[in-house]
């Protein structure tokens, strides 16, 4: 495998299916952005849907939080860094429009086709599990309420933080009052720290 050409499709893909979604973008556009014979496409994907499947792993793996290093919290800085980490993540989704485009196709596409999706399932039990683990540690340290069932904090957040995701990409602009930095470090504060 070519890895500089597949990385040329992975950009184009990653740009197209972000711009136009996923009905819209063909297999033609994609290969002409990318700069690259429509057999290299065929080559390492087998059909469109295999080539969005790739972008959407993509983009989550931009957010891959494994190399998380747990020992760098502690009881000064926990609430902080918890916080900033899912701030970026709605940071990713309000300044790259492509990552915010992929995201709502990715939450479109795997609706109806959930059952189908190992990628999103996978995705999805990696961020619950990383967001387990980081409130069990909190507990440990003292700064999460001892009371929070941490598998359910982290499912709930993980929803929080797509329907924050989605009200991002439909946001027109209007002064509701209140931030979605806000009302994430508020839902933070309310279920999980003490």
């Amino acid at each position: 495998m070519n890895s500089e050409i597949y990385d040329k499709i992975l950009t184009a893909s990653y740009k197209l299916f972000g711009e136009y979604g996923y009905e819209k973008t063909s297999m033609n556009m994609i290969y002409k952005e990318a700069g690259v014979s429509k057999g290299s496409i065929y080559y390492h994907f087998e059909n469109k849907e295999q080539l969005f499947l790739a972008t959407v792993k993509h983009c989550f793996e931009q957010m891959d939080m494994k190399e998380f290093d747990f020992k760098v919290l502690n009881p000064e800085n926990y609430e902080s860094m918890v916080l900033n980490i899912g701030l970026s993540h709605i940071d990713m989704m309000k300044e790259d429009p492509g990552f915010a485009g992929i995201m709502k196709e990715a939450i479109f596409y795997f609706k109806d086709n959930m059952n189908e999706s190992e990628i999103l399932k996978s995705v999805l039990n990696d961020y619950i599990s990383f967001y387990e683990t980081l409130f069990e540690y909190g507990k440990s340290i003292g700064v999460v309420k001892e009371e929070v069932d941490s598998l359910t904090a982290s499912r709930s957040l993980a929803i929080f933080l797509d329907a924050i995701s989605m009200y991002s990409l439909i946001e027109s602009g209007v002064d509701l009052g209140f931030s979605l930095k806000q009302l994430y470090e508020y839902v933070l504060k309310s279920i999980v720290f003490k």
